[in-house]
């Protein structure tokens, strides 16, 4: 962040990922990880939807995550096979 940018009030947007602090089911780190969306796929789609929500996604990006590209990860997986 430029020196203007912060005398002007601006902060670089952040993103907070991370384990829940309650019980996780036992089972492979792999597995656990892509289900709380922490793998590379998950990770990927979470950065998007951020940039998404802040205005800062490419078109590309829109249309990828509208056809319902992206998180490969949370339930809606939870069948997926590897």
């Amino acid at each position: 962040v430029s020196l203007a940018e912060r005398r002007a009030g601006r902060r670089p947007a952040s993103l907070v990922l991370g384990v829940p602090s309650t019980y996780l089911a036992q089972g492979r780190p792999d597995d656990i990880l892509s289900e709380l969306g922490l793998d590379g796929p998950g990770i990927a789609a979470s950065v998007t939807k951020a940039a998404m929500r802040s205005g800062i996604g490419s078109g590309a990006a829109r249309r990828h995550l509208a056809a319902g590209g992206g998180a490969g990860n949370g339930p809606a997986s939870a069948g997926r096979q590897r």
